[in-house]
């Protein structure tokens, strides 16, 4: 709410006031002339002061003054002898003139200073009130933009004002943050305000300003902008209580955008670290996994270059397998690194259709079926059941959920691949006989670059389960690892069946590379 811009005791009454302090008179006057005639003048007396008694609670401190010295005069005027002069014929009356008058003159004050104690209590709490709602508002939004619209509304509404919040940019310019709703501050006055603020803001605001002008400086002294009030009242901010109560506000404006800034600084810190780390792991990851296929591809190229004549049909053969088993290992490898990349780049949109499992895990298994040579593969999938997505995205899920399996257990030992339908979405499973999850690893395998602690280390960037999780994440899914009964362990994608599938962009993949993936 609008507060008031000025106490009751500082205003100066307006006429009707006063008129209403001669009506007061008037009235107590009739009252006692009636009721208790000229005998009677203590009741008269206790008549007038009761009179002065409601002109202070209800008037303004200047009017009930007026009521007492008109009641001490009424009162000499109709109940004194002489009656109808504003003659004294006894001492007596004089002194009780004074006594009334005294009283009189006490009761006003005494009703003002309770007044002014009950204004200054709800002026407290205002501003109590007003500071805790903005420093929590602010609290609760994180960058700069939204705590200028926070500002603007609450300020806007404390002062019954336009407000616009100006922040400096980099080079110390001002530009307008936010401002109230329809609301439009006069941009001719921000090289004015510029040239304030780097004079340090000695007034409030630059001369001949539209508005009041306040510095967003913290009480360190950083200074993040500068807050305008344009109120409707001109004379808002002639209180000093009002001024005292809108420097409170910047300050917690200021702090606010100061918090916030740090919190971006923060925060491009830290990706910062992150991206460190990422390269030194990925140069790490490709320093280490290239090196193999490159000296497997290098060792036969040379010895077929060198001894092509002496190489018998079935050592030639041999070498050929070589070089076609690590240019696969090779190309996938790179296809991962690619892959990752476009899903975290938000490029591709999803192509959702229902989509028949059967399919997807039949054409999974003939893309790896050289990596599981030598293994029983189970399959536990309805002829009939179906599954909203991206045929060729979960598909590659798949068949990264199958690398791994193949890589991280023995030679020889089966895999399982199930698939049901579950209340509210289509689960699909790949099972093994490994040596199971360590503990720990159920989450941290689908981060990039996470190898887990198998003792049976695999080539590769760790990419793979990472590609899984946003895959199935971009169906608004989950990806899930956990050990099972009997030794080995169970990596999972979820696929939801409630409404259409998320239409959230992933990486944009020309035809080409979608057929890559299928």
């Amino acid at each position: 709410m609008p507060e008031a811009g000025r106490s009751s005791a500082s205003r100066t009454p307006p006429f009707t006031g006063y008129l209403t302090a001669v009506l007061m008179v008037a009235l107590a006057t009739g009252v006692a002339a009636a009721v208790f005639g000229r005998k009677m003048l203590t009741d008269v007396v206790m008549t007038y002061l009761l009179g002065i008694v409601l002109l202070s609670m209800r008037a303004h401190f200047k009017v009930a003054i007026l009521g007492a010295l008109l009641s001490v005069a009424a009162f000499n005027f109709f109940f004194i002898p002489p009656y109808l002069t504003f003659s004294v014929a006894e001492l007596r009356h004089i002194v009780t003139f004074g006594v009334m008058l005294l009283v009189a003159v006490v009761i006003p004050s005494l009703t003002q200073r309770v007044k002014d104690q009950a204004e200054l209590a709800r002026r407290s709490e205002r501003r109590t009130s007003a500071l805790y709602s903005l420093s929590r508002e602010l609290a609760e939004t994180f960058d700069l933009s939204a705590q200028a619209r926070v500002a603007c509304k609450h300020l806007a509404e404390v002062f019954d004002a336009d407000v616009a919040l100006f922040g400096q940019d980099a080079g110390a310019e001002l530009e307008l943050l936010g401002a109230s709703a329809g609301f439009e501050p006069a941009v001719a006055e921000l090289p004015r305000l510029g040239a304030w603020v780097q004079g340090g803001c000695a007034a409030d605001g630059p001369p001949g300003a539209s508005g009041y002008y306040l510095p967003l400086r913290t009480p360190g002294g950083a200074t993040h902008g500068v807050l305008g009030i344009y109120p409707r009242d001109p004379g808002r901010f002639d209180d000093r209580e009002q001024r005292d109560l809108a420097r409170a506000l910047a300050i917690q404006i200021a702090l606010g955008m100061d918090r916030a800034t740090l919190m971006e600084e923060t925060r491009a810190a830290r990706l910062r670290v992150e991206a460190e780390q990422m390269r030194s792991t990925l140069l790490s990851s490709v320093s280490h996994d290239l090196r193999t296929p490159l000296a497997v591809l290098k060792g036969t190229a040379s010895a077929i270059a060198e001894d092509d004549a002496a190489l018998t049909p079935a050592a030639r053969s041999e070498l050929a397998q070589a070089l076609l088993v690590e240019t696969e290992r090779l190309e996938r490898m790179v296809s991962s690194l690619l892959d990752m990349t476009r899903l975290e780049s938000g490029a591709v949109h999803l192509k959702s259709e229902w989509q028949p499992v059967e399919e997807l895990v039949g054409g999974a298994l003939r893309r790896v079926d050289r990596l599981l040579e030598g293994r029983a593969v189970e399959i536990d999938v309805a002829a009939d059941l179906l599954v909203p997505c991206d045929g060729a995205l979960a598909e590659q899920a798949l068949v990264n959920l199958l690398e791994n399996a193949a890589k991280h257990t023995p030679a020889g030992t089966p895999i399982e691949v199930a698939a049901k339908a579950a209340p509210h979405e289509i689960v699909i499973s790949v099972s093994d006989r490994g040596d199971g999850l360590a503990q720990g690893d159920a989450d941290l395998l689908f981060e990039k670059f996470h190898r887990g602690s198998s003792r049976r280390p695999a080539p590769g960037f760790g990419l793979g389960l990472a590609i899984c999780r946003a895959i199935a994440a971009a169906h608004g899914g989950r990806a899930w690892a956990e050990n099972r009964d009997g030794g080995g362990a169970t990596f999972g994608l979820s696929f939801p069946l409630e409404g259409k599938p998320t239409a959230e962009r992933l990486p944009e993949m020309t035809e080409k590379e979608n057929d890559r993936l299928g």
